[in-house]
This record gives structure tokens, C-alpha cells and sequence, in this order.
């Protein structure tokens, strides 16, 4: 009974990994469809080591039509340092992502804005995220200075259901109001 559970386990988990792709060997691009209802989990690279100096990656998460993605991160730990100028994390809940498997920021850039987009929210230091997406796609890009002693951080993913606010309906008294307000008009 034990072997066949973690069997299970162990199909479950590939289920999900094979979600991930990786466009390009020398890329640290992820796009992850996150399944419904199902937590997601990831880190950086080198995890549970530190990431390397110079880093530059990107996770793009896309939940179910109908859900927002909840980004939690309880434990980040990067470099501190003014204004995030190290290394930084930065979170995208709405529109277009700075990078792509085709266009890489140049070598010093920081990108905190891209044409489409909402400015992203910017961590570094020893944190804790805790966002949701304001649509059914979440992104997180590292980027990390070229002297950087390095850091770790491990996070989720999790869809949660969009709830849609129920249309009033018109009362018939309100109805009638407007109605005897027009005859008294003539």
C-alpha cells in the first residue's frame, strides 16, 4: 500500500513538472500552467543552494480561466541593499513581462516597467511575498548584479476563483416612483 501511494506522489509531482517548459538550454525563462485548484511550488535556480551572481530569470505563471494566481513566497533572501540596486525579485500581476525567450535586457539594465504593463512591485533583502494577480496570469523575474554574493528564495503558486460581484436588481418600487414622477410632469 505504501509503494503504491508513493507511486502516486511520484506521478502526481511529473504531472505538474511537465507543465514547466524551458525554452532554450541556456535560458532561465519558465512558463508553468498551473492546474486547477493545485499548488505549484519553485525556486531559484540552484535550489537549495544560492543562485548564482549575474542571473537573470523569468516564471510566468498562468492559472485556469476564472482564477487569479496567489504568489506567496514566506521566505525570501537576497542581498539588501539601497533601493534593490543587487538583486532583486520583481512581481508582475497584470499585462506584459519585461523579458522573453527573444529579448533579454541589456547587461545593467533593470527593467521596472515595460510598454503594457503595470509597474512591477520590487522585493530584495529578507522578505515575505504575499500577492495576487489582477487577471489569470502572475510573473516573477530575478535579476541579479554581476558581483552578487547570490540568494535564495522558494515560492508558490496557487489558483484561487475570481469572484464576480452580483448585479443588483431593480426593485419594483423604484420602478413605480420613476413612473408616477413622470406623470406628475404632464
Amino acid at each position: 500500500m505504501f509503494s503504491r501511494n508513493v507511486l502516486l506522489l511520484l506521478v502526481a509531482a511529473a504531472s505538474v513538472l511537465s507543465k514547466i517548459t524551458r525554452p532554450g538550454s541556456d535560458e532561465c525563462f519558465f512558463v508553468v500552467n498551473v492546474p486547477g485548484k493545485r499548488m505549484v511550488s519553485f525556486g531559484n535556480i540552484n535550489w537549495p543552494d544560492k543562485y548564482t551572481s549575474g542571473e537573470i530569470c523569468q516564471w510566468v505563471f498562468f492559472c485556469p480561466n476564472e482564477y487569479f494566481c496567489r504568489l506567496r513566497c514566506p521566505d525570501v533572501g537576497l542581498p539588501k541593499t539601497d533601493d534593490c540596486y543587487m538583486d532583486k525579485l520583481l512581481v508582475y500581476t497584470k499585462g506584459k513581462t519585461p523579458i522573453t525567450t527573444t529579448r533579454r535586457p541589456r547587461k545593467h539594465s533593470h527593467p521596472l516597467r515595460y510598454k503594457g504593463s503595470e509597474p512591477a512591485r520590487v522585493y530584495c533583502g529578507r522578505t515575505t511575498i504575499n500577492v495576487r494577480s489582477n487577471e489569470t496570469k502572475i510573473a516573477m523575474v530575478l535579476i541579479s548584479h554581476e558581483s552578487s554574493p547570490g540568494g535564495r528564495f522558494r515560492c508558490t503558486v496557487t489558483p484561487e476563483k475570481i469572484l464576480l460581484p452580483k448585479k443588483k436588481k431593480k426593485s419594483k418600487q423604484r420602478q413605480m416612483v420613476t413612473t408616477s414622477s413622470v406623470e406628475k410632469s404632464y
